[in-house]
């Protein structure tokens, strides 16, 4: 397993770090995760949706940072729109995109946040502040909502440690007829607002044979 984990690379592409207060050359809050296995990517993990480099320069079918073909899971922090502004967008179109998909991609957040997020843009469309790809998403086979509903923690004692967490999903990506990698996806609330959810990500190489199962802790 040494030697398969030598193979193997997790990389956190910050694509914008700013707040609410951007400055010209600021973007918002969007950080993407690849897996690269052989020196080719095969899964992205995306946290977070709050600037335009989601949605590539010339579409998402184009060369940029997002492979559709390799975005599986979408992990939102909360439903501000720093950090949501461009998910309905990148969502539609994968939607109306023509490509095949194995399973749908994982969109994971807060109940609550969910909520407060359609309504949002429900008012914006009512303004008329719409741009094509802007308005809400249909039902698709293409995406699944994950909509832990958890409770807010007071923010003066707040511990990832300490406070109960969820697990909320396990992702299995498959390297090869016999290993493969295991994310276990675990979230709590988080300190900045009640709908706010904090992830704690746990990665783990899965050997398995006709005889027996191992597993080797990543990080």
């Amino acid at each position: 397993m040494n030697d398969l984990k030598s193979k193997l690379q997790i990389i956190l592409v910050p694509l914008g770090s700013c707040a609410a207060n951007k400055t010209k050359y600021q973007l918002h809050s969007a950080y993407l995760i690849e897996i690269i296995y052989e020196n080719e990517k095969i899964y992205q993990i995306l946290l977070d949706a709050g600037n335009k480099r989601i949605l590539n320069k010339n579409g998402i079918n184009s060369e940029g940072y997002i492979n559709p073909k390799l975005l599986k899971t979408i992990l939102i922090s909360h439903s501000h729109i720093d950090h949501t502004l461009y998910l309905h967008e990148l969502l539609n179109c994968i939607i109306k995109s023509n490509l095949d998909f194995n399973e749908p991609i994982k969109i994971i957040i807060h109940k609550n946040a969910w909520k407060k997020y359609k309504k949002f843009k429900s008012i914006l469309l009512l303004l008329k502040f719409n741009k094509p790809n802007f308005g809400l998403i249909e039902q698709s086979s293409k995406i699944q909502f994950i909509l832990p509903n958890i409770l807010a923690r007071n923010k003066n004692n707040f511990n990832f440690n300490y406070f109960s967490t969820i697990k909320v999903e396990n992702l299995r990506i498959k390297l090869n007829d016999f290993e493969f990698i295991v994310v276990e996806i675990k979230a709590t609330n988080a300190i900045h607002n009640p709908n706010a959810l904090a992830y704690r990500l746990n990665f783990k190489l899965n050997s398995s044979s006709a005889s027996n199962s191992t597993y080797m802790d990543l990080f």
